[in-house]
């Protein structure tokens, strides 16, 4: 919901140096700054892209964009926010323009393929206390679910 208001994600992460990050490359520096900012989880509005959207609009997003999946809002809350409820935004807003200002969808997706896996370390973390190696910028990780072959055969 962020990124349809602004055209770009709520989070970022940029070391200062032409390091090709805004390029789709690699910095670990910069992927650090993101991960961190998205763990800190403070949200932000800059004016510049923000100045037309509605306070009731933030207030949902800010009760979206909540570290503690216990404290964030659920579907049936979001349905019942009065910005939803009073049918949304009505601004002309510049998403358009900030979305074809980014280097690639790709981008995009990447990021939220991080952000999941930034949530799953946190969770984890927070279980175990152990660090979980985080994908770099297109890197995809995946996973067997099926269960172990003694399962199977076991009568």
């Amino acid at each position: 919901m962020y990124i349809l208001l602004c055209g770009y994600a709520p989070f970022s992460g940029n070391c200062g140096l032409d390091c090709g990050w805004e390029r789709g490359e690699t910095c670990m520096e910069c992927q650090e700054m993101l991960f961190s900012n998205i763990k800190e989880g403070e949200v932000i509005f800059p004016e510049q892209h923000w100045a037309s959207i509605s306070l009731q609009a933030k207030n949902l997003l800010r009760r979206l964009l909540v570290k503690s999946s216990s404290l964030r809002l659920d579907a049936e809350q979001v349905l019942a926010h009065p910005w939803i409820e009073g049918g949304g935004c009505r601004n002309l807003l510049d998403t358009p323009g900030n979305l074809r200002r980014q280097t690639s969808i790709q981008n995009l997706e990447d990021f939220a393929s991080r952000a999941m896996a930034v949530n799953r370390a946190v969770e984890e973390e927070n279980k175990h206390a152990v660090a979980m190696k985080v994908p770099a910028k297109s890197e995809t990780w995946s996973f067997d679910s099926s269960p172990p072959l003694f399962l199977l055969f076991h009568y």
